[in-house]
């Protein structure tokens, strides 16, 4: 299912001239570190809460003329900076006297066609940005309730896991979620689940009995305002607490939790195959996918697992390379060769500017420097 149908990023971290992402489903962000891969799911985040925040204020406004909103940056949970310049690409936010407009647009699906929408962002001081929609659509008062209705939610990888977590609020949760503690929430995303049903509960604890040969038992609250969670392991008397098991399990189990407590929305999933086997690593983005499909969800993700590389290649692969965006997918004059080396050969001789492929044994290879600076592909 597609919710948003693109992402075009200007002036936002690593990005300064527009670059635009497709985001099909499941669109997949791949690239060297420190890139922009975890910035373009930032910019959509940043976007969502940037209509939602305008739209509450403006709504019942009578006013003719909607001007921006402003917006803290201790408000903006998923993209955390010390200064609110640090959004804006090399930190400059304006040319002289004039302001630098950092600018995300999205393309929403809106009454069976596909609808930009431009979101503005200001720097005033070092605390608050404002945000306005583009004057393009900032009087399209139903397409700006559609798009604030969007649910966009952002899950970084799994992190250490603590013997006890209490029980939160949603509201809590979503703020822990959004500045990357998920070790301190995936309790609460299980209860959730099953709080919300107990089918899609079952459907979890198959998943993990398939996978892991486990059996979750269902989580409940401790009289300690705490959460109790335990699973069963074949060999072993006793109920483990989820704290016991390894860092690939609670990373499916979140992965799982979060999906099936998220309906609805579109989630930006950052490196899903942390901590994760090469075959567990398929399993992640099959089950993301179909999941997801399931559930009405759109799947944007950030990884560098080079199964589900090959595995995106043929829907939605894009690389992010020094502030530039490259559609994989829509390449057909490279696309064989993708599927016949591999898309992480591809991705190597894009950082370095060549490629030197060598026939049989090669112990000793030299090459002269005049050599060297020739882009070779042999």
């Amino acid at each position: 299912m597609r919710l948003l149908h693109y992402l075009d990023i200007e002036n936002f971290k690593r990005f300064g001239k527009r670059q635009r992402i497709e985001l099909n489903h499941p669109a997949v962000l791949i690239g060297p570190n420190n890139c922009g891969k975890t910035s373009a799911i930032q910019a959509l985040a940043l976007w969502s809460q940037g209509v939602k925040t305008w739209y509450d204020a403006r709504r019942d406004s009578s006013a003719k003329q909607r001007t921006a909103t402003s917006l803290n940056r201790l408000n903006i949970v998923a993209v955390p900076v010390q200064r609110t310049r640090f959004f804006w690409h090399d930190t400059q936010v304006r040319k002289g006297t004039k302001d630098i407009a950092l600018v995300i647009t999205v393309g929403v699906e809106f009454e069976g066609k596909v609808v930009a929408l431009p979101m503005r962002f200001r720097n005033q001081g070092d605390d608050l940005v404002y945000c306005t929609p583009d004057t393009s659509v900032i009087a399209n008062m139903e397409l700006m309730a559609h798009a604030a209705s969007l649910k966009v939610e952002l899950l970084y990888p799994m992190s250490g896991l603590d013997t006890e977590e209490p029980i939160l609020q949603p509201g809590r949760v979503d703020v822990l979620l959004g500045q990357g503690r998920t070790a301190d929430v995936l309790r609460n995303l299980c209860l959730s689940v099953v709080q919300s049903s107990k089918e899609d509960w079952q459907r979890v604890t198959d998943l993990m009995k398939r996978l892991f040969n486990v059996v979750l038992e269902v989580p409940r609250g401790t009289t300690r305002g705490s959460i109790g969670m335990g699973y069963r392991q074949p060999g072993v008397k006793e109920v483990l607490d989820i704290s016991s098991a390894g860092r690939g399990f609670l990373q499916m189990l979140l992965v799982f939790a979060y999906l099936f407590s998220h309906k609805r929305s579109v989630l930006l999933v950052d490196e899903p195959d942390a901590h994760l086997e090469i075959l567990r690593q398929k399993q992640v983005y099959v089950l993301l996918r179909d999941i997801a499909s399931e559930n009405q969800s759109q799947v944007v993700l950030v990884t560098h697992s080079e199964v589900i590389l090959d595995e995106a290649l043929d829907n939605n692969l894009t690389l992010l390379l020094e502030g530039r965006a490259d559609d994989l997918a829509k390449k057909p004059d490279i696309h064989d060769s993708l599927k016949h080396f591999g898309a992480e050969h591809y991705i190597k001789a894009r950082e370095r500017g060549y490629a030197l492929y060598v026939v049989g044994p090669a112990k000793f290879i030299s090459l002269s420097q005049r050599t060297a600076r020739r882009r070779v592909m042999a």
